[in-house]
């Protein structure tokens, strides 16, 4: 079978679609298809790359088109690309925001449909709309409303074969709107690790080095909401953590984030748990350093985590996770290795549990999924 994958971008560790694409298309290609990755908005070149990404040590052919290149030939590119390569499906990964600042791609269904008229498609709508939940603006919801009319219009003019996105949340808008789609959580953006210690985990603080049975390291990866309950739950957390297991908690973040050290610095401050920043890394390198640390933690809402390739990427490494900003949508869902901070939940037991959840966060069952809807 020979498979387009389309999304905006491909810089490796700066965009979280592209990573999961091209993760994606490495499960095909090493299941004996024929692949091809392109990029037709990326913001991390100024001219077209034909060319191939490693990934794994799997070669995936990849097209990277410029968002800078004028907007009439960026698709021209694409369509004589798709021409030759002639596949017989097109996965297009879908991020408003990819291709357009504002998140509203005008017309991006139209344009998408003369790469190959007659192709058959497929759509992952990783994010949607604006102004569903109850902590919308007037402002959301209006930008929402044009959002979802060219969500519409995408579909309409490409008539997918199926449609999936990443969480439950989404998958119920779709179906208050008539249309079915599939949920196909997002799986880690970065591989396994080796579970021992390794250049991230070497710079940790000397005193939490030498004593490290007496600390809990906990950490943030990617993305970071900062907010002013925050602190307040950390601490709740750590008096938690001291009490049930006599040990000291650490808070890590690693990753790209704005403003992280003045946050987890105010934090120390107001709390005296001790906090690092570790900054960007090679993704082997954090797979290893997550697969050392005893906890995860995110400001990810319970409602979306399946969005979330960070919470995917601890997960898989053996961290169970808390999370600390509350559900916009009630989620009363039992996850053994997910808790929300409020949670009334048995922390040792949560702490101790056995890690065989880490096989549920890989690239293989969204393989099989996507292969079933591919065979249809």
């Amino acid at each position: 079978m020979k498979i387009a994958f389309l999304c905006g971008g491909l810089e490796p560790g700066k965009d979280g679609v592209g990573d999961y694409t091209r993760r994606l298309a490495k499960e095909f290609q090493q299941n004996n298809h024929e692949v091809v990755v392109i990029s037709l908005a990326d913001r991390h070149i100024n001219k077209i790359a034909v060319g191939s990404q490693v990934i794994d040590g799997v070669e995936v052919s990849t097209l990277r088109i410029p968002h800078s290149l004028e907007k009439k030939y960026q698709f021209k590119e694409a369509e004589k690309y798709l021409k030759i390569f002639d596949p017989d499906w097109i996965s297009f990964q879908y991020v408003p925001y990819s291709f357009d600042k504002r998140a509203l791609p005008i017309n991006l269904g139209k344009k998408l449909k003369k790469l190959r008229p007659f192709a058959k498609w497929s759509i992952m709508f990783h994010e949607i709309w604006q102004g569903e939940s109850i902590e919308s603006t007037i402002k959301d919801k209006i930008i929402g409303y044009f959002q979802k009319r060219i969500t519409l219009g995408i579909i309409s003019k490409l008539k997918p074969v199926f449609i999936s996105t990443t969480n439950e949340y989404y998958k119920k808008c779709f179906s208050n709107l008539g249309i079915q789609t599939d949920k196909i959580p997002v799986f880690s953006n970065i591989p396994a690790g080796s579970s021992s210690p390794g250049k991230i985990f070497m710079q940790l603080p000397k005193s939490v080095l030498d004593n490290k049975a007496n600390y809990v390291i906990a950490s943030f990866f990617g993305g970071f909401h900062a907010y002013t309950e925050l602190g307040q739950q950390l601490n709740q957390v750590a008096k938690t953590i001291e009490d049930k297991l006599g040990k000291k908690l650490m808070v890590t973040h690693i990753g790209k984030a704005d403003k992280v050290k003045e946050v987890l610095d105010n934090i120390t401050k107001t709390t005296n748990i001790e906090t690092a920043v570790l900054g960007e890394w090679d993704e082997y390198d954090v797979a290893d350093y997550l697969s050392t640390i005893d906890l995860g933690l995110s400001t990810y809402p319970k409602i979306l985590y399946e969005k979330s390739g960070s919470i995917a990427a601890l997960l898989i490494n053996g961290c169970p996770v808390i999370l600390f900003k509350e559900s916009f949508e009630q989620d009363n869902r039992q996850i053994t290795e997910l808790k929300e901070w409020s949670e009334n939940f048995d922390f040792k037991k949560f702490f101790d549990q056995d890690k065989s959840f880490s096989a549920l966060y890989g690239a293989k069952e969204a393989f099989e999924k996507y292969l079933k809807n591919f065979n249809q």
